[in-house]
């Protein structure tokens, strides 16, 4: 996915390709497997920008496509706490993934 974000351009995971969907698991269920159970993900707003796609959805729609990507990599008893820039007034400073 990239946007121009604050008249800069900017590049994140696009989630909405399978193979970067796909890439993304397999790093969180790999760490899941270390035994890790604490997982803090930052700069997650970069993904709920608008910008191209794989997919033809909304910066919104790509960010709930994470989070469910997420939850179902780490599983359902990791905690999971999504870290977003404390200025940015779309997705506020930081929040738990459930």
């Amino acid at each position: 996915m990239a946007a121009d974000v604050c008249r800069q351009h900017c590049a994140a995971l696009d989630i909405t390709h399978p193979g970067a969907a796909d890439y993304l698991s397999q790093v969180l269920a790999t760490m899941r497997g270390w035994g890790i159970d604490y997982f803090k993900i930052d700069f997650m707003y970069a993904g709920g920008y608008e910008g191209r796609r794989h997919q033809h959805v909304t910066g919104v729609e790509a960010f709930r496509q994470a989070l469910g990507l997420i939850r179902q990599a780490i599983g359902p008893n990791r905690n999971c706490w999504l870290a977003a820039r404390r200025s940015s007034p779309r997705w506020g400073s930081s929040t738990p993934c459930g």
